[in-house]
This record gives structure tokens, C-alpha cells and sequence, in this order.
């Protein structure tokens, strides 16, 4: 089965280490972290370096401390290290790896990145050391991309990158959940895709100024419109299609794919503003109707940032909340 390198995302692999020392890059070999493994349910995770003529240091990150056993686990992520994905009985296209850790990484972080890379490899291409040279990582780039080694010399494929590992363990186990379940990532991607339109006229991280703030040019309610539909979306994706109009089968189908819909929800700046996920469902339908309008200008068009927000958070608790449906 073909394997890829990761581009563009730091690697984080883990050890425990005893509790009466701190934690420090001499505290793991280069060649001991090299021979790290994460197995997940669909991928096996290995490292690899990119060597750029410079010595390579392992930034340690503390994940957890176990008390009990005097022991602590730590993250440790070479700025070099590159992750090579092994998918395990897969017969989906390499884009929907891109697609998995894209979608994971806008729900977990309400980012809208797309510049993740999947380098294929073949037998023989990673050395035993498992430290491939800039020149060859070129290489393998260029013969997958078709170009030329030079038009990679100055790009962001050689970027290296670094975070904290607890981003990096939420990342994966939340990709490697969806990667299995189209209607997990059309939901995740919708939510992506809602994000993307919000980009430079809402902080998606605060709060608006007040509940009653709307735009003031009709380019931005364009993108707020743009958003409502996909958190629309992102409802319909987990409800499995069109909302029925029939209450009692939204309650059942939602109640098992995982989701209660009398608990009480909302954008949690204005406790005022909560309200049953059944209630908030009905108000985001209304919402998406009224800008359905086909291009029919009226009042209710523009809408406002909290509302906007308000079904973000709907959409974000669905998502937590759901699981695979049974059959």
C-alpha cells in the first residue's frame, strides 16, 4: 500500500520519562525518536527528518504527569521532523487524508488552512536512518508534483514547523475518527467552509460588540450569508439530509446519532440567547430560508454577527456531539 510524507505539519511522537528530573532536548536521542510509532485505527504514524545541514534538536513538550507511577509523558517534535503515513486497509485516494486533517484542523483550531502536502514513497525511497537530505526530499516533491526540483528551492514545502503536542493528539484522534465517515467530514467541512467566508470581517475567537451588530456593506453580508448556509449544512450532514418537517423525526434521527435535543444551547456570551439545540435548529432553518430568496433583497437579508456566531455554536456542539448512527 502506498505511503506518503506530510508536509507543512509538525510531528509529535511520545516516552515517558521519570518525574525527579525536568524535561530537556538531551533527554532523547535523535536515533531513538526516529524509531517511534503512533498506530491508530486507520493510520500507523512514523517519523521522519529532513536534515537542512544544521544539528537536530528535539523540542520537548510535557503532555501528562502520572503521579502514581513517578512518571510523566512528553511530546518530543524536531522543527525538521515530517511525518510518513502508512493508511492501514484503505482503499480511499490519498485527498482524503488532506481532507480528514484539513477538516479536523478548522474544527479544532476555527482555522481555514489548506496547505497540507502528501508526498508519495515508494520502497526504497527513505533511507534506513530515516534522515532524508534536503536534495532528496526535493526529489521525491518534484516527481510527485511534476516540476522541477528549482521551483521547490524557496517554496513552503521545506517549511518546518513546531506546536504543542496536545494539539497535535487532538488532531489526529479527531481525523482519525471522521476518516471513515462521509458524513462527519461533509459536516466538518461545511463548518470549514462557514469559517472561510467569516475570514477578516468576524473574530470567530470573541464576541461581537453587541447582539444587534450587522454589516454595513453588502459584500460582507454576502459572506455571513455564505456561512449561515454551511452551518445549515453542517445541521443537515448529521441529520443525514433534508430536515424532515416533521418534529418527532427530527428529535429520533438526531437523538440517535448522538444528540438531546432539549439540551440547552447558544452562543455563550449572552446567557439570554440560549435555547433548546430543537429551538436553535428551527431558528437556523428560518435563517438559511430567509436568504434563500434567490437573490430577492428584503429586511431580514443582512441578518447580524450574533447570529452568525450564535449558529457556529450550534453547529460546533452538533458535531461533538454526534457519532456514527446505527444501522
Amino acid at each position: 500500500m502506498t505511503r506518503y510524507i506530510l508536509t507543512r505539519m509538525a510531528t509529535h511522537f511520545f516516552t515517558e520519562l521519570s518525574l525527579s528530573f525536568g524535561v530537556g532536548s538531551k533527554d532523547i536521542e535523535i536515533s531513538d525518536y526516529l524509531m517511534g510509532q503512533r498506530k491508530l485505527k486507520n493510520f500507523v504514524l512514523r517519523p521522519i527528518i529532513v536534515e537542512r545541514d544544521r544539528h537536530i534538536v528535539p523540542s520537548p513538550h510535557l503532555v501528562e504527569t502520572y503521579k502514581s507511577k513517578r512518571k510523566m509523558l512528553v511530546g518530543f517534535s524536531p522543527i525538521d521532523g515530517r511525518y510518513e503515513i502508512e493508511p492501514i486497509a484503505s482503499d480511499y485516494p490519498s485527498e482524503r487524508i488532506l481532507d480528514a486533517l484539513d477538516a479536523s484542523r478548522a474544527f479544532i483550531n476555527r482555522s481555514t488552512e489548506r496547505n497540507l502536502t502528501l508526498i508519495g514513497v515508494n520502497e526504497g525511497d527513505l533511507p534506513d536512518t530515516r534522515i532524508l537530505h534536503r536534495e532528496d526530499f526535493l526529489i521525491l516533491c518534484s516527481r510527485q508534483l511534476g516540476v522541477h526540483t528549482g521551483e521547490h528551492t524557496y517554496s513552503s514545502v521545506l517549511d518546518g514547523f513546531s506546536y504543542q503536542s496536545e494539539f497535535d493528539v487532538l488532531l489526529w484522534q479527531l481525523a482519525d475518527t471522521v476518516y471513515d465517515d462521509d458524513d462527519l467530514i461533509y459536516a466538518l467541512l461545511f463548518f470549514r467552509e462557514a469559517l472561510y467566508s467569516l475570514e477578516n470581517i468576524v473574530d470567530v475567537h470573541s464576541k461581537p460588540d453587541s447582539i444587534s451588530d450587522a454589516p454595513i456593506s453588502i459584500s460582507e453580508s454576502v459572506k455571513l450569508e455564505n456561512a449561515i448556509h454551511n452551518f445549515y449544512k453542517v445541521v443537515e450532514a448529521i441529520y443525514g439530509g433534508t430536515l424532515s418537517n416533521d418534529a418527532n423525526k427530527i428529535r429520533s434521527k438526531f437523538f440517535h446519532r448522538g444528540v438531546n435535543c432539549d439540551e440547552v444551547v447558544g452562543f455563550p456570551h449572552w446567557p439570554d440567547a440560549r435555547g433548546t439545540i430543537f429551538d436553535k435548529i428551527s431558528e437556523l432553518q428560518l435563517a438559511r430560508n430567509e436568504r434563500a430568496a434567490h437573490g430577492r433583497v428584503h429586511t431580514n437579508r443582512k441578518g447580524s454577527y450574533f447570529e452568525v456566531m450564535d449558529a457556529m455554536e450550534l453547529a460546533h456542539h452538533l458535531i461533538v456531539k454526534c457519532r456514527v448512527p446505527c444501522d
